[in-house]
């Protein structure tokens, strides 16, 4: 999306917004309206849950849920963001720049940046090497490579035709799976700008959200725009200024033709912490080594079934699990009740029947509910929890 908004004293700034507009090709979403329909909602209200102005939550023509016009956040994303790595959980805010809860997990060390023929003969094909070579002289604890091999996490770049680029955040301590930037971006704005916003896209599929987050007309011009509340589901990192300014910042909302790519002292001081010597990092989650109680052999269709009570006694965490490999299956949790699809805790909501979620920290009894958006069979529901 280009947008051309006048700035200080008069001058003229083109200013593009990092959004996609691509359409869908016929044929390519196979999941029902009702069905997507229901993702989006869920997603939708965990991201109102972390403080995201309903207004600042999009669906693009693929039916993807967007923030900030440029990141994709799937379910499990929006449950991280939300806090749901504690689904039931505290009341403390401990999730608040600049980073979402989400981050890539230490035993990724290798990233793998995959292009096709379209992307390699694009412009932006040498714009991606220089935000490699950019991200790897920073010293995190991953290297990224373009079309590597033994890859611990692959991101896919692709083209299209936007007028800026589109991403999304990590989930289960991996990168975002795909970016996409605009065919026309580094031919149109230079090959400085090129750089800067797959280095910018990058940043989402690593965890950090826009810098000027709470007043998107910092870098974007116009009416100020607020993606998310202050206080909640942007975490400051420690060393980083909070007031943000036009070009202080890779990961400002907007980019303009002075736009470089080159990393700022804040910028710096934010990969550092999050990547290097970790000290901003969330803190790890719960590992699972206790069962709680496997059912198999489940089935369902047409109708909600309903499993528990589950106690959570001597347990700080719980996780909640289905697996087969038909149908689709969506999980739904209640602590302390039978939920419905209108009615939980958490959700999990995908177009399989491979689904979870947790509890962190958990206490009480827990009860689940699978409901059939198509027919499953042998459907394994596992409850686990942690010390």
């Amino acid at each position: 999306m280009l947008k051309k908004s006048l700035g200080c004293a008069g001058s003229l700034f083109v200013i593009a917004a990092l959004s996609v507009g691509c359409a869908a090709e016929d044929g390519e979403d196979t999941i029902p309206d009702a069905k997507l329909h229901s993702e989006q909602d869920i997603i939708t209200d965990y991201l109102i849950e972390a403080g995201y102005p309903e207004s600042e939550i999009e669906i693009d023509a693929e039916g993807r849920v967007l923030v900030g016009r440029d990141a994709v956040v799937t379910m499990q994303a929006a449950r991280e963001i939300a806090g749901h790595i504690d689904d039931f959980g505290s009341e403390e805010d401990d999730f608040r720049q600049y980073r979402t809860t989400n981050m890539v997990s230490p035993d990724v060390a290798t990233i793998c940046i995959t292009t096709d023929s379209t992307f390699d003969n694009n412009a932006a094909s040498a714009a991606l090497d220089l935000a490699i070579q950019r991200y790897n002289e920073l010293g995190m604890s991953f290297t990224m490579v373009r079309n590597g091999n033994n890859c611990d996490a692959t991101i896919d770049a692709n083209i299209d035709n936007s007028g800026g680029g589109v991403s999304g955040f990590p989930a289960n301590g991996l990168p975002y799976h795909e970016f996409y930037i605009g065919k026309d971006v580094t031919g149109n704005y230079g090959t400085a700008v090129g750089p800067h916003v797959i280095e910018h896209e990058l940043g989402h599929c690593l965890g950090f959200r826009h810098t000027d987050y709470y007043d998107r007309s910092i870098s974007c011009g116009g009416a100020k725009t607020n993606e998310g509340a202050s206080d909640v589901g942007a975490e400051h990192i420690t060393g980083t200024p909070t007031n943000a300014v036009i070009n202080g910042s890779v990961m400002n909302s907007c980019y303009n033709t002075s736009s470089d790519g080159v990393w700022t002292d804040s910028d710096e001081v934010a990969w550092t912490c999050m990547y290097v010597t970790g000290d901003c990092a969330p803190p790890p989650p719960a590992t699972y080594d206790v069962n709680v109680e496997t059912l198999t052999g489940l089935a369902g269709g047409g109708k909600n079934n309903s499993y528990g009570p589950f106690s959570a006694d001597g347990l700080s965490a719980m996780r909640f699990a289905t697996n087969a490999n038909n149908g689709d299956a969506d999980l739904y949790v209640g602590q302390g009740y039978v939920p419905s699809s209108n009615n939980y805790d958490c959700a999990s909501a995908g177009a399989t029947s491979v689904e979870s979620c947790e509890a962190n920290p958990a206490s009480g009894d827990y009860y689940v509910t699978i409901k059939a958006w198509s027919s499953f069979n042998n459907l394994t529901l596992t409850v686990d929890g942690a010390y």
